[in-house]
């Protein structure tokens, strides 16, 4: 069975299964290594990983955390 190393943070993790990535909800742009490659690349360019991928993107606006957005109107 073949595992799976992901980089977190520009933290290495792993390995993982195929079954253990599903619960860690990898996203396209997740860099990702294995055993046999060592080379990393994105999740999206790997085919046997594409089913755990969610289709859609992840949001270009993140909203600021609410201790910012009080901050910001009391000073």
């Amino acid at each position: 069975m073949k595992r799976y190393f992901i980089r977190i943070d520009d933290r290495q993790a792993g390995p993982f299964t195929k079954d253990q990535l599903r619960s860690r909800r990898i996203t396209p742009g997740t860099e990702v290594s294995n055993e046999v490659a060592y080379d990393w690349t994105l999740a999206s360019s790997l085919e046997e990983l594409r089913d755990l991928l969610s289709d859609e993107p992840a949001p270009l606006d993140q909203p600021k955390p609410r201790f910012w957005s009080r901050w910001c109107m009391n000073g």
